[in-house]
């Protein structure tokens, strides 16, 4: 089962990890607040994956995907998963939480079937990258102490995909209405998990279970 890269913290809170599907995630976290000015969710255990080449764009199209014309900006899939184009050629999928097998397995599936999908090549985010996520008013202003990028709905609308550092971490952040996707190098996971929860002090932020997600498991 897919764990996640921050178990240890969110053990030593008394949080248990709760198998859902191919996933062992920490649904619940004793003390959460998730109406707090900034919260702070592991959804590491969950599904994502990515593909990158010249051909990438018109294999996902042909394949049923709302493909955004433009890099750097996320677009909803049909099913609520995230589509994020990171360049001309690179994608990455994020699933939908909690939720059963879906577009991220059918895209896997579908490339390893395939004789030849022409240039375009599988790019693993399951592995390399923890996944969290933070919303919250208090969000862009915890950024703020991170990363140079100006995350304010003003600066960084939804969809908005940066590139960018975070903690000097290289790190992927991508607006998704008023909640901020977070990937990082899952070997530093725990160094920037304990990164954020130092920067929200100041803010009353909490620690929150996957389950306290909008959409989790589809709905």
């Amino acid at each position: 089962m897919r764990a996640s890269f921050v178990s240890a913290p969110l053990a030593a809170l008394g949080a248990t990890p709760t198998p859902v599907g191919e996933a062992l995630a920490f649904l619940r976290v004793p003390g959460e607040n998730a109406a707090a000015p900034v919260v702070l969710t592991d959804l590491s255990p969950f599904a994502r994956t990515g593909f990158k080449g010249a051909d990438t764009a018109s294999w996902l199209a042909a394949r049923g995907l709302d493909v955004e014309p433009a890099h750097n900006h996320a677009l909803r899939q049909a099913d609520g998963s995230l589509l994020v184009r990171l360049s001309p050629g690179e994608f990455l999928l994020l699933g939908v939480p909690g939720a059963k097998p879906g577009l991220v397995e059918r895209l896997d599936a579908a490339w390893t079937r395939e004789a030849n999908a022409g240039l375009c090549f599988p790019v693993p985010r399951q592995d390399s990258h923890a996944w969290f996520v933070l919303r919250g008013e208090k969000a862009p202003a915890l950024f703020a102490k991170l990363c140079a990028v100006d995350l304010r709905p003003r600066a960084f609308a939804d969809g908005a995909v940066a590139q960018t550092s975070v903690a000097r971490l290289n790190a992927i952040i991508v607006r998704d209405g008023a909640a901020f996707h977070l990937l990082a190098d899952s070997a530093s996971a725990e160094y920037l998990w304990a990164c954020l929860i130092d920067a929200m002090a100041e803010f009353q932020g909490s620690i929150a279970g996957a389950a306290t997600v909008a959409g989790f498991g589809g709905a």
